[in-house]
């Protein structure tokens, strides 16, 4: 068993690799260790940490992070072999849009959803009580204050408190998206403060 860090390419990790029929050979190399890609039967992938590149201008590390991404990944990525959470899988993961379709398709009841950037759209589905969800990040960073968005639930049919609500900004819509959702399942929100 070997511990390789994604943070170690290049510097302290480096791949050879070459396509042989449908399955890349050669190896990883660390500063201790040659790993060789066919002798490799499962792989943990577990909070991976940024490829390191030194002394590039942003966008030359732009540039080789991409590469290394789509070269060192996708080699890794492509081995035949038991994965606990497939990079591509995890990817997949992180679209909700996806997840609501195969909860729908395959889990409990899914609540009626909507995303979208039309202001028309919000207050025709708001009409009825309604849950404001993010669809990726709940917090970004500006000014260099971290702030957090909030679930708004059944209270977004006030569409007065959507437009002074910061974490949900509905003179926005147009320029992002709001992603609302019925209640199916009964549960209530406390009011905001």
């Amino acid at each position: 068993m070997h511990r390789v860090d994604t943070a170690w390419f290049p510097a302290q990790l480096s791949i050879s690799a070459r396509l042989c029929g449908c399955r890349w050979v050669g190896n990883l190399r660390t500063e201790h260790h040659v790993i060789d890609l066919q002798a490799i039967t499962a792989v943990w992938y577990r909070a991976p940490r940024a490829y390191r590149f030194h002394a590039l201008n942003a966008v030359e590390e732009r540039h080789a992070r991409t590469e290394a991404k789509y070269g060192l990944g996708g080699v890794l990525a492509s081995l035949p072999v038991l994965w606990v959470n497939h990079p591509m899988r995890t990817a997949a993961a992180a679209y909700k849009p996806l997840q609501l379709v195969i909860g729908a398709r395959y889990g409990p009841r899914v609540p009626e959803t909507l995303i979208t950037n039309e202001a028309d759209d919000v207050r025709e589905f708001a009409a009825e009580p309604t849950v404001t969800k993010m669809l990726g990040a709940v917090s970004i960073v500006e000014d260099g204050r971290r702030k957090f968005a909030h679930t708004l639930g059944d209270l977004v049919f006030d569409l007065g408190l959507l437009e002074q609500h910061d974490t949900a900004d509905f003179q926005r819509v147009p320029q992002g998206l709001a992603v609302l959702r019925r209640d199916v399942y009964g549960a209530t929100a406390d009011p905001l403060p």
